[in-house]
């Protein structure tokens, strides 16, 4: 039998990633964040890595398929070293410019394989031609195992700890926002909603854990005297207390991993159903583990009712 060399794997990503990052992943000593030198060009950030010799000093390279990474360019037009592209496979988030999807097939075409997030993403690396011998589908996931066990270990005293912490009655009737706190998650609808919904039910309360560019607008006294309470990132010891202190998740907009935690908390998620989502969101199943209506705060505050009106559990999910 031959002498096995052993695999080295380094993940480089620029230092600004590592702060707004909440997944438990960030303290690997596989991760390295360091310095990059930022673009802006037609509005779009472009990341330039100032010590590409260091890359030469891997037999391959894997990059996410995105436009952001100038270095790509090199790779796809002028270089020699084979790269593995990673990423959704096709554009969720918005529609994209014709000449961006141009630059992204010519990424697609000359690299040497493909690891996609979901089934749907390798479907469409296939209608464009790209061979489905080189796509491993990776089932883009959380460590959903890990939520589960915490999730069976929350005593009652935990439980009884946070709602006395945040002054919460038991009687409450609560949902919770989980995620990064931007307007592409659709936050501005939590206040209105909270209010509409109170007129109808009147203790009910929105509890929201994550962080973002836009957490001054969650943690200001008129959030929380309208029965919004921000509990800060969602570590997950936070985020193991959710089934028994809430009924529902409430993700206005933008669905992404969130959609695999909720099955992890049996709980199900309410939101948009005309938005452009990520990749995760195949996941979901309308009606069965989570409820979509238009983008409208009379329409959501109709569902978060019939939700409080149902006499059991609208879904039991299990991993």
């Amino acid at each position: 039998m031959g002498k096995m060399e052993a695999i080295e794997y380094k993940y480089f990503a620029p230092e600004n990633r590592k702060k707004n990052n909440q997944r438990d992943f960030i303290s690997s000593h596989l991760f390295n964040y360091v310095k990059m030198f930022t673009l802006s060009f037609l509005g779009r950030n472009l990341y330039l890595f100032p010590k590409r010799k260091i890359l030469f000093n891997y037999d391959i390279l894997i990059f996410e398929h995105a436009l952001s990474n100038i270095f790509i360019y090199f790779l796809a037009f002028f270089g020699t070293k084979p790269y593995i592209l990673w990423g959704h496979g096709k554009t969720y988030s918005h529609l994209a410019f014709s000449h961006v999807e141009t630059l992204r097939r010519i990424i697609l075409k000359r690299s040497s394989g493909y690891f996609v997030y979901t089934v749907e993403g390798a479907k469409y690396l296939e209608s464009l031609g790209y061979p489905r011998s080189q796509i491993q589908i990776l089932n883009n996931s959380t460590d959903v195992v890990g939520l589960q066990k915490a999730v069976n270990k929350v005593s009652r005293g935990e439980i009884r700890n946070f709602l006395n912490k945040n002054k919460i009655p038991d009687s409450a009737f609560r949902g919770t926002f989980l995620g990064t706190l931007t307007r592409e998650k659709g936050i501005e609808m939590l206040l209105p909603v909270a209010k509409k919904v109170q007129k109808i039910i009147p203790d009910f309360q929105i509890l929201v854990f994550g962080n973002g560019p836009n957490v001054t607008e969650i943690d200001n006294l008129e959030m929380r005297n309208n029965g919004i309470f921000y509990n800060g990132i969602g570590d997950i010891s936070k985020t193991a207390l959710l089934p028994f202190i809430s009924k529902f998740l409430f993700i206005p907009k933008g669905i992404g991993l969130v959609a695999v935690d909720s099955f992890a908390l049996g709980l199900p998620i309410l939101t948009n159903k005309d938005d452009n989502y990520a990749p995760e969101f195949a996941y979901l199943e309308p009606e069965e583990n989570c409820i979509t209506c238009e983008y409208s705060v009379e329409k959501f505050a109709s569902k978060i009712a019939s939700f409080f009106n149902l006499k059991r559990d609208f879904f039991a999910v299990s991993v």
